[in-house]
């Protein structure tokens, strides 16, 4: 039971983090000054909290390299939707779908494991 819990609620994130993807690109206008990217940025922040602020970091130094070694911005794009998507998912899934399942068994193992010992030293 507890094991179909987890399943369908990995099932139910990776179909949320698909819909901000095409929910994104769909209402994208092509102008660089777009405020699509808000919605993507706010939706996966909640999605892959707290690993996304990896990827946060990321753009925000690339975007000051770019800015100040070669004077250019970047613009919002298709391109660049799919890219910030793309890692964010990657950060979020590793995150909630790779590590926190590793934990969850870990935990499992050492309490299954975790028999009280007796002493075996003499009174």
């Amino acid at each position: 039971m507890k094991r179909t819990v987890l399943i369908a609620l990995k099932i139910a994130w990776v179909i949320a983090c698909v819909v901000v993807l095409v929910v994104t690109l769909a209402k994208f206008d092509g102008k660089p000054t777009s405020d699509i990217g808000d919605f993507e940025a706010w939706t996966m922040l909640v999605l892959s909290f707290p690993a996304e602020w990896l990827v946060v970091a990321l753009f925000v130094g690339v975007a000051a390299v770019a800015e100040h070694s070669f004077r250019t911005v970047i613009p919002t794009s298709y391109g660049y939707l799919s890219i910030l998507w793309l890692l964010w998912f990657i950060v979020g899934y590793l995150q909630w779908l790779v590590s926190l399942s590793w934990v969850i068994r870990w935990v499992k193992q050492r309490r299954s494991s975790n028999v009280p010992k007796t002493s075996s030293r003499p009174v």
